[in-house]
């Protein structure tokens, strides 16, 4: 399988499984007792075999690099060779050990060489280490230490282990030396041809040098940056100062993955942001962001220390901000730490950093996602604009620019680019006007106001605003009378940030000067985006109110809410209709609902919201970005468990569940990884049987070089399958 790197190609496999593939539930990883699940359990060079006492041992020609810990079983430190390799030595050279039914991990390089060739191929590079030969892979070659090595029957192929011929686990085979006498010849030969063939193209390449040098000159001034100025973390570092990542330590998680807190052998404290492998997120996110903040330096915008990428961990360390995000003390009634001074100066510090990224900094940058839980809070209370996963560079002498791939949080994005795709400075300044507004109400803007015929919290505004009585939705905690004109003139000016046109949207200078009173007078608003509900019954309205439940045609499935073991919260999910115990699917998995008041609707813009009856507050919703209207969406569960919604009119797919799993997968589910973006559609656990909140382990397609399933803990490889060859996985005995 040849994948072109200018072509984006998600590998696919399809999984057509009956049972639950991994409901590996709380911690449930113990229960095994092959302990060669464990990935590198042996170290490097090691060996695990289940079926011997201990379990691991060193591949022929090595020696445990620690002897003491190997004899009390601590077997991570592997093994070192007994005789080094003699690459280049005619005289003595190296040769290859046999080794049976190994199964087979991360090669590095494969060839379309014949079974003959691939040991000379292999000979001929002094960083081979060992090589094996499938039928449906062909002849693959491993430059780095062999690591998870695991033996058994009928456990997959064959390889061949590279060790030096005085090695007494070879012995001196004398065909070996014949090829170490014809090999350097042979390479010597090879070398000058290739040589003169490089000379001449390199002599024609100069003389088009000068055509050729500036072709490139205007492309993106970040695209010619690396990242060597960045400082670098290691993973166990990161580990060790957020204590394995305890649940203890978590600050909190977003679309990137989990936040932690930690504190490294300095003494210094850290939050620090890990990949989820579950994620909506891959690693263009990763690296926009690691580039876009490195080069950002603002006191509103927060602080990149360093990041973390090896293997398949990607982690961002910035500086640790001990009052955590803006959404926890805004939205928490109970909370009345942020008086009216306080949310003014964030404000005005959000609105500050803004203007940093669109007009004083180096690089013109749009946010993209801004909202509460992104605007971190320092000892005094100053606001830092964190997460630029989604920040778009753009040109001075753009207006705007357009997109295929809409990114963002439902709620916070105008209209123009939810429905187009088109984003402008004008966009951030459309969310940061959403921010102010809630920050003087005290309310999200994804509450739902049913009785005011308004969609959100920008409609109940727009509407008490035209009526003049905008006082009594100011939080109470700062409705103190002394403060009243300064909050309402914030009003003011957050309804002229929200205006449905962008062109009549203030920009962020302008909105600066309207906060520190330079501009005085200010402009009535216009209708404000997306302020009412459609009165068309078949573009929004209620889909099932708790208990009631959607069946698939065949009576299979049922989409409702349902409650797990031990606990009162409430979720909705997909469960087999002869047992609401057996869950396939839970949408608000991070945020149950605590009453039987919850009830799923379709908003006007088309997405499948689930609405705490009790609060009027969403708890989950598709998130949904068309770059039209929906004119008249529908939903509907199918007999394979998918909950779809779809356009009416065209049958179009605009969201389903399957690709969103939870811990289950079904007939017809696809398990896939994009290998352009590492973004995954995976299986995730539950934290326990009590609890569908995001647990520790989660599973999937790993696509990067040939497709094998694994299973990760808390993001470190925990278990795979062996690679697909088109017919079976070869580390899965059972399938030959």
């Amino acid at each position: 399988m040849i994948i072109p790197s200018h072509i984006l190609i998600t590998a696919i496999i399809h999984l057509s499984l009956c049972a639950a593939f991994c409901r590996a539930q709380g911690g449930n990883n113990n229960t095994s007792t092959n302990t060669c699940r464990s990935n590198g359990e042996c170290g490097v060079f090691g060996n695990c075999d289940p079926q011997s006492a201990p379990v691991c041992s060193c591949l022929p020609g090595f020696i445990p690099q620690n002897a003491r810990a190997w004899e009390s079983g601590n077997w991570s430190g592997g093994c070192v060779r007994k005789v080094a390799l003699n690459c280049g030595n005619a005289t003595i050279g190296d040769g290859f050990k046999k080794l049976d039914s190994i199964k087979i991990s991360n090669y590095t390089s494969r060839s379309s060489v014949s079974e003959d060739e691939c040991a000379g191929v292999c000979l001929g590079n002094c960083s081979c280490l060992a090589y094996a030969l499938d039928s449906g892979f062909g002849c693959l070659m491993w430059s780095v230490p062999l690591i998870d090595v695991q033996t058994g029957s009928s456990l997959g192929s064959d390889i061949y282990l590279r060790l030096s011929l005085s090695d007494s686990e070879l012995g001196h085979k004398k065909g070996f030396k014949k090829i170490f006498i014809v090999l350097p010849i042979l390479s010597f030969v090879v070398l000058c041809v290739c040589s003169c063939f490089g000379w001449k193209w390199i002599a024609k390449r100069r003389g088009n040098g000068e055509a050729t040098e500036y072709d490139n000159a205007t492309q993106d001034a970040t695209s010619r940056d690396n990242l060597e100025d960045i400082p670098l973390f290691k993973y166990e570092e990161l580990a060790n100062a957020t204590n394995e990542f305890s649940e203890a330590n978590k600050l909190g998680k977003g679309g990137f993955g989990p936040v932690y807190k930690g504190v490294l052998a300095s003494g210094r404290e850290i939050a620090v942001k890990r990949l989820s492998t579950a994620s909506g997120q891959g690693l263009q996110e990763f690296m926009n962001e690691v580039k876009l903040i490195s080069k950002l330096q603002h006191r509103n915008l927060v602080r990149l220390l360093g990041c973390c990428a090896e293997d398949r961990e990607k982690m961002l360390v910035y500086e640790y901000m001990p009052n955590k995000s803006l959404d926890f003390f805004l939205f928490d009634q109970s909370q009345e730490v942020l008086d009216w001074r306080k949310r003014f100066n964030i404000i005005e510090g959000i609105c500050r950093g803004l203007l940093y990224l669109h007009r004083d900094s180096r690089l013109r940058i749009i946010h993209r996602d801004l909202k509460p839980s992104n605007i971190l809070l320092d000892n005094d209370w100053n606001p830092k604009i964190s997460d630029f996963g989604m920040a778009r560079i753009y040109e001075a002498k753009q207006d705007h620019v357009s997109t295929v791939r809409v990114v963002g949080t439902y709620g916070y994005m105008p209209p123009e680019y939810a429905m187009k795709g088109r984003f402008s400075e004008k966009s951030d300044t459309f969310s940061f006007g959403v921010l102010m507004l809630e920050i003087a109400t005290g309310r999200r803007n994804t509450s739902f106001y049913p009785q005011e015929g308004s969609l959100n919290l920008l409609g109940h505004i727009w509407t008490a605003w035209k009526k003049d009585i905008v006082t009594p939705l100011i939080d109470p905690r700062i409705s103190s009378s002394s403060y009243q004109t300064e909050v309402m003139r914030c009003i003011h000016i957050g309804l002229l940030c929200v205006q449905e046109l962008p062109e009549d949207r203030p920009f962020i200078s302008a909105v600066l000067s309207m906060l520190r009173s330079e501009i005085i007078e200010l402009p009535k608003p216009k209708q404000s985006a997306f302020s009412y509900k459609s009165s068309r019954t078949d573009t929004a309205g209620v889909v099932i109110k708790d208990p009631q439940t959607i069946t698939s045609q065949k009576q299979i499935y049922k989409l409702g809410f349902f409650t797990p073991p031990n606990t009162t919260n409430r979720y909705l999910g997909i469960f087999f209709s002869f047992s609401q115990e057996t869950v396939i699917w839970v949408a608000n998995r991070d945020t149950p609902l605590t009453d039987s008041s919850g009830s799923v609707t379709l908003s006007r813009d088309g997405n499948l919201v689930v609405l705490d009856g009790t609060t009027n507050q969403t708890v989950w919703s598709t998130n949904l970005t068309t770059r039209s209207s929906v004119i008249n969406p529908v939903v509907q569960i199918l007999d394979t468990g998918n909950l779809v919604l779809r356009e009416d009119a065209t049958g179009d797919v605009l969201w389903e569940s399957f690709s969103e799993p939870t811990d289950v997968i079904v007939p017809g589910m696809t398990l896939s990884q994009n290998v352009k973006t590492g973004k995954m559609v995976a299986l995730s656990a539950w934290k326990n049987t009590s609890d569908p909140e995001l647990g520790s382990f989660t599973a999937g397609l790993e696509a990067q070089s040939i497709p094998q399933l694994a299973t990760w803990n808390k993001g470190s490889l925990h278990w795979r399958s062996g690679p697909w060859n088109g017919l079976i996985f070869l580390g899965i005995k059972e399938m030959f």
